[in-house]
């Protein structure tokens, strides 16, 4: 099952460089707009040579704020959605978490807006609920799961977790309080993740198909999204071609009223007779209508 492991970005340095499942994501916690924080934890990132697959989790302390310093840590959060290992749906949309608070809404709109206004359609957002090891989300609604103190237990309570799952859109969420103890976490989730082949194997067969069912609709749902935006595209620029060719020939016709109609009819017979003269039109033509006019 999808696994979000959620870190404090303040403790990025404690994370050890280690291989992470494929199912798996660091959710690096943003819990401050403070400009400088943000500017750190930054420069570290970039900078760092770990290559996990990660998104964030706004989940500020504060209220949505306003003002120069606001907008430029927003846009400062934006930047590191360029990262090639953010995490994106299958749709491109960059996957941004959000604390489940009285102001959820708020973070939502002002970082989607900010979002859309550097070149994105959209974002995967998902509202995680705060200040627990763990828990289990589908869709909007979270249901919260509470583990004994400390790591022991957590394989029979997920294993637990999985009998109760009612969806392969299901997500776990793991609140680690010490990045250090990532690879025991690991370590416990693979071993149970090998225990529920083995004694759930139905189970998990059905929520593996379930899965592998929705990435390909989700998948058509792409391609046919980018299919009607082509069409779209080429209708537009069929009506533009459409629109142009229509201003060349009202320009023509334009042209031809009010520079060649306007001569005297001496002038166009003048004209007809110096074309005979230089062999682009045949003499017998200028009496008779049906005799071909132009020569080859």
């Amino acid at each position: 099952m999808p696994s979000f492991i959620i870190i404090d970005s303040r403790k990025f340095e404690d994370l050890p460089d280690i291989d992470i499942p494929k199912d798996a994501c660091i959710a690096y916690k943003i819990a401050s707009t403070s400009l400088p924080e943000i500017a750190t934890f930054y420069k570290k990132l970039y900078l760092s040579s770990k290559k996990y697959k990660f998104c964030l989790l706004i989940d500020p302390e504060q209220e949505v704020g306003r003002g120069v310093e606001f907008n430029n840590a927003v846009d400062l959060l934006i930047s590191i959605s360029f990262h090639c290992s953010y995490m994106r749906d299958l749709a491109d949309h960059p996957v941004v978490l959000f604390g489940n608070t009285a102001s959820t809404d708020q973070w939502q709109s002002v970082v989607r807006k900010n979002f859309k206004s550097q070149g994105y359609d959209d974002i995967a957002a998902m509202a995680v609920a705060k200040d627990d090891v763990f828990l289990i989300d589908h869709h909007d609604a979270t249901k919260q799961i509470d583990l004994p103190k400390g790591l022991p237990n957590l394989s029979s309570s997920y294993i637990n977790a999985i009998k109760k799952v009612a969806s392969a859109d299901a997500s776990f969420f793991f609140f680690l309080e010490y990045p250090r103890d990532l690879p025991e976490l690991l370590d416990i989730l693979g071993e149970a993740d090998l225990v529920i082949r083995r004694d759930m194997s139905q189970i998990y067969s059905l929520l593996h198909e379930n899965r592998s069912l929705i990435a390909s609709n989700d998948q058509l749902m792409s391609k046919s999204e980018r299919i009607e935006e082509q069409l779209e595209s080429l209708q537009m620029n069929y009506n533009i071609t459409i629109v142009r060719y229509k201003k060349q020939v009202t320009e023509l016709q334009r042209f031809y009223d009010n520079e060649y109609e306007i001569l005297p009819l001496w002038y166009k017979r003048l004209g007809h007779l110096i074309k005979v003269v230089m062999g682009k039109r045949s003499f017998r033509s200028l009496f008779d209508d049906r005799e071909k006019r132009y020569q080859d």
